[in-house]
């Protein structure tokens, strides 16, 4: 009659006996702190990825610059060197500015006019950077396929549109990162 007999368990929740080795939970206090710890090291680092590269792009008009007062240069080149110190100061300002992360934002009623303005700027600078890199490709292609003349270094000209791209790239992984989520996650699980 014992070996019909069987013990019965006492009801555990999942988390109770799959405790981490060496993880403790977090208190409200310290969940706030760790929080507001990964928001400023968050911003400290899209702080110096944006002067960075916004340097980058401004110092990347040296060679423009340089093309235009020291060489002498067919009227078509110093189309394509102004187009490139535009382009790049556009892409500057924008990355200065975080103008990118406003194209992002979609503002959802009339009252949200700031939002507005600044996503229409967004929109309007980076298509026009967007159409003068291209305008730049187009003319380093057509002097190469007409064979003219040229003085200056052709892949010189292309340098605005990796600068885009790039400046694109960085402001895309400076917001890949939302510490707002946190914010949301951090009493989600008070009072289980």
């Amino acid at each position: 009659m014992m070996s019909n007999l069987r013990l019965r368990n006492v009801f555990q929740y999942p988390g109770d006996s799959e405790i981490e080795p060496g993880r403790e939970e977090l208190d409200e206090e310290e969940q706030e702190n760790t929080i507001n710890q990964l928001y400023d090291e968050n911003e400290k680092r899209n702080k110096e990825y944006k002067v960075a590269f916004s340097l980058l792009s401004f110092i990347s008009i040296i060679p423009f610059v340089y093309e235009m007062l020291l060489t002498t240069l067919s009227t078509y080149e110093r189309l394509l060197c102004i187009s490139s110190i535009i382009s790049l100061i556009l892409t500057s300002y924008m990355m200065s500015h975080q103008l990118w992360q406003n194209l992002a934002l979609w503002p959802l009623n009339s009252l949200q006019t700031k939002k507005t303005e600044a996503f229409i700027t967004s929109k309007i600078l980076s298509s026009l950077n967007a159409m003068i890199c291209g305008c730049l490709v187009l003319g380093v292609y057509l002097i190469e396929a007409m064979g003219w003349p040229c003085n200056s270094h052709l892949l010189l000209f292309l340098t605005p549109g990796a600068m885009l791209i790039v400046a694109l790239i960085v402001q895309a992984l400076m917001h890949s990162i939302d510490i707002n989520h946190l914010q949301s996650l951090r009493y989600a699980y008070k009072g289980a």
